[in-house]
């Protein structure tokens, strides 16, 4: 039988464990932001395309 893991070797682990956390909490809020930053090109080219349209010479009333 295995003894129970020294007091170090726990403390590492759980160090080890908190650090695997915070990098997929860290890749999370990354995916989040590029969606964000894909919406506000998003956002971004068709405020410019409404903007060109209120820009285009209206046809003359006839």
């Amino acid at each position: 039988m295995d003894d129970k893991f020294s007091e170090y070797v726990t403390f590492i682990l759980n160090d080890l464990l908190d650090t695997i956390a915070k990098l997929l909490e860290e890749r999370t809020n990354h995916a989040d932001m590029d969606e964000v930053v894909k919406l506000r090109a998003e956002n971004n080219l068709s405020r410019s395309t409404v903007a060109k349209l209120y820009q285009e010479p209206k046809a003359p009333k006839r």
